[in-house]
Order: C-alpha cells, then structure tokens, then sequence
C-alpha cells in the first residue's frame, strides 16, 4: 500500500516537472520572441497594390526577395536623426543643415499638371532618389488626401534619407476641407477667428501623431501664406498663429513648427504688415522656424534678392529662431517669348537654373540685398516640381519637369 502511494507520489511529481520545464520554454521562447521582434519588427512583404498606414514604414531591404521590408511600430531613431534648431540655425546630425529641394504642390493629386492624380511609386521613387541626401521637399498634408497617400509619400522619402515639410493647411482653401473658405478663394476672417478650433485642429490630431518622433517629417508647417486673402488684423492673426502651432506642439513635441509665412505684409490686414508685425505673429515660442515666399523676379521688378528675405533675416536676428525660403519661384519656358506678370521677359529653362542657383548661393550663405552676411536661410524650396513638364509660355509656367536644367542643378547643388 505505502508502496503504491510512493509511485503515484513519483509520477505525479514527474508530471507537475514536465509541466513547468514546458512553461519555463514556453516562456522564454516567448521573450526571445517578443523581444527580437521589439528591435527588429521586420517583415517581407509582397503586395499588388495598396499604401501603408499608421506606424508602418518600407525600408530597403536587401536579404528580401522583393529588396524591400516592412517595419512595424515606431522603428529607433537617436535625436542625430532629427531636424532641431539652435539659435538661428537648423541642426543634423550635431551639424548646421542647409538644405535645398523643391515645393511639390500636386505630390498628393489635388493639383498636378495636367493629370489632377497622385504622383505613383514609381514618380516618387524617381524623384526623391535623384534628390541629394538630406535634401527636403514641401509638400501639402491635408485632410482631402486622406492618411493612406500622406504615409507612402513618408514612407518614399525615407527610404532615400529625405526630409519632408508636411504643410497641414493651406489659405486658399484649394482642396482643404479644413477649411471655412467653400469657394477655395481664400480663408475668411471667421477662420482665423476661431473656425479653425473646429475645422483645423482636428484634423492636426489626426495627421501629427502619425508622424510624431519620425525624423523624415523635418517641420510642421502650420498653414501655406495664412492671411493672404482676407484682412485680417495683427493681434487675430497672432493669436490664431500661436493657438495652432501649441495645438500641433500638444500632440508632438519633439518636431519643429514653421510658420508657411509668405511676407510680412499677410500679418497684418492682408498688404499692411510691416517688420514688427511679421515678428509679432511668428514670436510664439511654439514657432520653431520662420518663413517666407519669394517671386522677385515676377512681383519685385526683376531683383535677384527679395525684400521678403531681408525681413526674415532681420526677424531670424532678433527672434533668435531659423528662418526658410519656402517657396521661390520664377516662370521660364522652352521657348521663351513676351512678358511674365511683371512685364520682364520670361526665362529660359537654362536662363531660370542659373537664377537659382545664384539666389541660393546667397540666401544660403546670407547675402543679403544691403549685402549683409548674417544669419543666413537654413533651406531654400523651388516651385513647382512636376513629374509631368508643361510649361509653354501660356500655361503655369513655374513648374520645372524632368530634364529642366532646375532640376539637375539641385540634385547636384553643393552649398557654397
């Protein structure tokens, strides 16, 4: 009897030791299992179709047969990856940046040539990997395209080590739902009163923590040229450029916040703004970068350098921050004849590549019009690139297209 109890006793104790010794390896598998994919959470993946959404990210991946995996969750960055600013210069990689690239107005298909479509993999892949490293490129990140074609243009610069100035609304309301403007003619003074609380803020929500802590999003823009439109006085203006940029600056406090300023006469009542006033509405400490648009050649009598760019160097100066040229542009064609808006000849293709690269050898260097030398732009953007070339002289003649001498200069351009 007390011989049978022990063999009950022996094998019990043997079965209650296998069940553990599973456990423990059950366990442990499945630590080493968590704990590999939480460093490396790649997958290869072969689809037909379709984008990637939410934190999910394409990276070049030889080892897979399709050359290319998917990362889920946030992959690791270190802060040498993120675009910051000290003083009143970008910062990468522990270095002063300066940057060149191009706005890209029809990247997301609200406006694109001729075609009105999204640019496809094959045109993004194109274009950003014939950009130099670290280049940077704006491009428009509204509620009208939807998160899928914002994440894969995201996705497509990252793969080539390009930054992105992802522009969250836009004044004239074109393809903006974010928007009180419904005939796209310019935000009305309602807007910026409030309206954008209910209208634009939710959707920051929406779009900024997708992208929060990825370092290929250099910059928020808050808005493209806010105030262009509608007269709007200084102190709405102010409120309504700092109440945006802390509702961005909530959701990710680690991106830097631009203004999409275009020049100081939108801070105040449209055409009225002066120095100070283009100061007050970018003086928010949530305003990181500072901004401004430039067509001299078209809309300042021919010059080289604009009066917007001596306005942002001085606000660079005294509010200590960054300051870009997000847009700069110039009309050209294959075969220039007659007159642009402002009845200077219009350019040629080579004529416009050389004008270019001489206003960003000195916006970039901080040669001013007095001919001042401090503080230089971090980034200068040229508009408009297009994977389809249109300009004939009676169309939108700004846009530069593949093999226009634009184009190869800034993928070859070296800062002075």
């Amino acid at each position: 009897m007390h011989r049978a109890i022990r063999s009950i006793k022996v094998r019990n104790y043997q079965q209650f030791s296998t069940f553990f010794v599973i456990l423990a390896i059950a366990i442990l598998g499945y630590k080493l299992l968590t704990s590999s994919h939480a460093q490396s959470p790649y997958v290869a993946v072969n689809a037909s179709s379709g984008a990637l959404t939410g934190n999910a990210t394409k990276n070049v991946d030889p080892t897979a047969a399709s050359g290319e995996s998917i990362v889920f969750g946030s992959a690791p960055s270190t802060s040498s990856d993120y675009v910051t600013a000290s003083g009143t210069n970008l910062m990468l990689g522990g270095k002063v940046w300066k940057a060149i690239g191009f706005d890209a107005y029809g990247m997301e298909g609200c406006w694109n040539g001729a075609s009105g479509t999204a640019w496809n993999n094959a045109q993004l892949d194109a274009y950003f990997s014939g950009l130099p490293a670290n280049g940077l490129t704006r491009i428009w990140a509204e509620q009208a395209y939807g998160t899928s074609l914002i994440s894969n243009i995201v996705a497509q610069a990252s793969k080539y080590n390009q930054h992105l100035v992802l522009s969250i609304g836009n004044d004239d309301g074109n393809c903006n739902p974010t928007s009180d403007d419904e005939s796209q003619s310019g935000e009305p003074l309602s807007f910026y009163q409030g309206g954008w609380q209910s209208i634009y803020a939710p959707w920051v929500k929406t779009i900024v923590p997708m992208f929060a802590n990825n370092p290929t999003v250099a910059m928020w823009e808050i808005a493209n040229e806010p105030g262009q439109s509608a007269v709007i006085p200084e102190s709405t203006m102010q409120s309504y450029m700092s109440g945006a940029a802390a509702a961005i600056k909530a959701v990710d406090p680690n991106q830097l916040i631009e203004s999409g300023f275009n020049y100081a006469g939108n801070a105040n009542n449209n055409t009225q703004g002066n120095l100070s006033d283009y100061e007050a509405v970018q003086n928010s400490p949530d305003i990181d970068v500072i901004s401004f648009h430039d067509y001299s050649y078209d809309y300042e009598n021919g010059a080289q350098l604009s009066g917007g760019f001596s306005n942002a160097q001085q606000a660079s100066k005294d509010l200590n921050k960054p300051f870009i040229d997000g847009e700069a542009g110039v009309e050209a064609c294959s075969n220039p004849s007659g007159s642009g808006p402002s009845g200077h000849p219009y350019f040629s293709y080579s004529q416009r590549a050389s004008w270019f690269q001489t206003k960003a050898n000195d916006y970039l260097t901080g040669v001013g019009p007095s001919g001042s030398g401090s503080p230089a732009a971090s980034a200068i953007m040229f508009w408009v690139y297009e994977p389809e070339s249109v300009g004939q002289c009676s169309d939108y003649d700004y846009d530069v297209g593949p093999g226009d001498p634009t184009l190869s200069m800034v993928q070859n351009y070296v800062v002075p």
